[in-house]
């Protein structure tokens, strides 16, 4: 991880951007897509893709993620709204600078039908419950998949996923690590929700295919 300090919203960001808002209500860490709209050199104005624009809090300091192919970056900002009646939100320059993160590994776009189980961790293990859930694998990584489900699932909630696909066989544990819910004009495999799963403990036999794949196809942003 690296940490570097910036003064100007506008040497990073382009107008249409996607950034992920992520904040913490009710005790329960929560993530929000919103696009870029308007940047100027200390504020940075992004619309949100839902209605959860209504569950940020106004008061509370933000992360902030924005991903690219090779790497993530995050940093914190508070919501400094000055339109009550506007939907829009408006970041404020951080003062701490903000953080790089390589990508550890490429995501491969795989574009699979594929169901899952939820799933209780215990001392003996992860005890699954016998109901199938129906989900679209977009993309995946030696770390873990990006899925779409038309199920609600907390951070943290672990889950089976198996996929029988022949090029990509999957039978492995994972536990949710981020999600939130898509636009309706942004459906088009007709999922309501999407999902940042990461693999409890990759296979060897699963690692060797996703090894293969990523010499045959284009990294996924």
């Amino acid at each position: 991880m690296e940490l570097h300090s910036f003064d100007n919203f506008s040497k990073l960001f382009k107008k249409n951007d996607d950034l992920t808002l992520v904040f913490v209500k009710e005790d329960e860490k929560k993530t929000c897509r919103s696009k870029i709209i308007e940047i100027t050199d200390k504020e940075l104005f992004v619309k949100p893709e839902t209605t959860q624009e209504q569950e940020i809090p106004q008061d509370q300091i933000l992360s902030i993620i924005y991903s690219s192919p090779d790497r993530l970056y995050g940093f914190h900002s508070h919501r400094t709204d000055k339109n009550t009646k506007n939907t829009n939100i408006c970041l404020s320059i951080p003062n701490n600078g903000w953080k790089i993160q390589r990508r550890k590994y490429p995501r491969i776009k795989l574009l699979q039908e594929a169901i899952f189980k939820l799933g209780i961790k215990s001392n003996k293990g992860i005890i699954l419950q016998q109901e199938e859930i129906s989900c679209f694998i977009y993309n995946i990584s030696q770390g873990g998949l990006n899925i779409q489900t038309n199920q609600k699932l907390p951070v943290g909630q672990y889950v089976e996923l198996v996929c029988t696909s022949k090029d990509c066989p999957i039978e492995e544990p994972c536990v949710v690590v981020w999600g939130f819910e898509l636009p309706a004009e942004k459906r088009p495999f007709n999922y309501q929700f999407t999902y940042g799963l990461r693999f409890v403990l990759i296979n060897d036999s699963l690692k060797k295919t996703i090894e293969k794949l990523e010499k045959k196809l284009e990294p996924d942003r």
